[in-house]
Order: structure tokens, then C-alpha cells, then sequence
């Protein structure tokens, strides 16, 4: 839960700020699917993780 607020404050704050001082600048992506992308990495990584632990025991 703590890893959603987190992506989201991301995705909805830091990103368009550093996009409003000129950091960057998004091409095809939205804050929405940012927080998508972000989401599903931290998943894959959580699984992944899980498997270790169990692999490793």
C-alpha cells in the first residue's frame, strides 16, 4: 500500500514538476500511465523477491 501512495506521488507531483522546471519532458506517456508503469514494476519486483526468499530457505 505504502509503495501505491508513493508511485503516486511520483507520477502526480514529481513528475509534472520536473517536467514544469525543464527536467524532462513526456512524449507518450501520461501521469496515469506512469503510474501504471511504475505499479507494474514494483509487482514484478515483489514477486520476484518472494520467489528468492523461497528459493534461498
Amino acid at each position: 500500500m505504502v509503495n501505491l501512495v508513493i508511485d503516486a506521488i511520483l507520477s502526480f507531483v514529481i513528475s509534472p514538476w520536473f517536467q514544469r522546471i525543464g527536467l524532462y519532458q513526456l512524449q507518450e506517456m501520461n501521469a496515469w500511465g506512469v503510474y501504471a508503469l511504475t505499479t507494474i514494476i514494483a509487482i514484478f519486483i515483489y514477486v520476484y523477491q518472494k520467489w528468492q526468499c523461497s528459493v534461498f530457505q
